[in-house]
């Protein structure tokens, strides 16, 4: 088995990713920690691991889930969420270096998975299992698809760019913040602090164990530098850019807005998407690229930029949005 394990380490080294001591220490650690629940294990098996992954339980919502379920079965392409309709990038390190490269995250989100699916966290066995697996779906022809993945990376950095601060007034200010990014658009859309006012963002910070019906409980530290960002960008602090203006004189006083498709301007804007959808029930909402009000990136094409003007608006097998 450690034949095989310094096998699958040098596969990785192969195809360009090398865990790093962060990683290594960590799975040194759920190794000790799997010896100590077990004293009969020898090593991890990607093997078990696969089965782990593949295996449905009736899991978060009371819906039958595998990580299958939002991962897809093929590692190395994008999947979806299947709860919020948010894209996931693949889970494979071979052709997202992102993966298995940040031991914190790691950690996070095999617990979070873990209790989404099994409504239970992992022993550490069956976490290094799970990695193991995820490590072995290196893929064979993914150098091109690499390639091709940074060439994307560059066109939408050259758009938002040539689309950034001038746009940006007439709109929402973009998210610059990268802990915002990593922890707060990884699972759902990554609102702009600009959308929603401090006193709603001072809620939702604080009950992040309660996270819309999910355990997004962050470090201490985390929550800290998240509000240091977070709260000076809300709406009301962000009266250069259009719609966050817009967006705070809508607010009444002393009304607390829990979620965005509450506040006043938004629900006035979709107005006409709302009278459409009571005449065809199964219409927008039913269609799994959006899922829910509250996925704006499934229809509003530049929000990632901040940019939500209705001629942006593309909807999933339905085209441009006309009035």
């Amino acid at each position: 088995m450690k034949i095989l394990a310094s096998s699958l380490l040098c596969a990785v080294c192969a195809f360009g990713l090398e865990l790093n001591a962060e990683m290594k220490a960590y799975i040194d650690e759920l190794k000790k920690e799997a010896k100590e629940q077990n004293p009969s294990f020898v090593d991890f098996s990607a093997k078990n691991g696969e089965i782990l992954f593949k295996t449905e339980n009736i899991g978060k919502e009371n819906k039958k889930l595998s990580c299958v379920s939002c991962h897809g079965s093929d590692l190395s392409q994008k999947a979806q969420n299947i709860f919020t309709g948010k894209d996931i990038d693949p889970l494979a390190p071979s052709v997202n270096k992102a993966r298995l490269s940040d031991a914190k995250e790691v950690k996070k989100w095999l617990k979070r998975n873990f209790k989404d699916v099994f409504l239970r966290e992992g022993t550490a066995e069956q976490k290094g299992d799970v990695l193991y697996y995820i490590m072995s779906k290196l893929g064979e022809k993914m150098r091109v698809f690499l390639i091709f993945l940074v060439l994307c990376a560059g066109l939408m950095a050259k758009d938002e760019f040539f689309g950034g601060e001038k746009k940006g007034k007439k709109e929402v200010a973009p998210v610059s913040n990268e802990l915002y990014k990593k922890e707060c658009a990884s699972c759902h859309f990554g609102y702009q602090p600009g959308l929603l006012p401090k006193a709603s963002w001072e809620h939702i910070m604080s009950t992040l164990d309660k996270h819309y019906g999910v355990d997004a409980s962050l470090e201490n530290s985390d929550v800290k530098a998240l509000n240091e960002y977070i709260l000076p960008n809300s709406a009301e602090y962000a009266q250069g850019y259009k719609r966050s203006a817009k967006i705070a004189k809508s607010l009444r006083s002393g009304e607390l807005y829990t979620s965005i498709t509450q506040i006043p301007y938004i629900k006035k804007k979709h107005e006409d998407v709302n009278s459409w959808l009571e005449k065809n029930p199964k219409g927008i909402i039913a269609k799994k690229e959006v899922k829910t009000m509250a996925n704006c990136s499934a229809c509003h094409k530049k929000a990632d930029n901040g940019v939500f003007s209705k001629k942006t608006v593309e909807i999933p097998t339905y085209g441009a949005w006309r009035d």
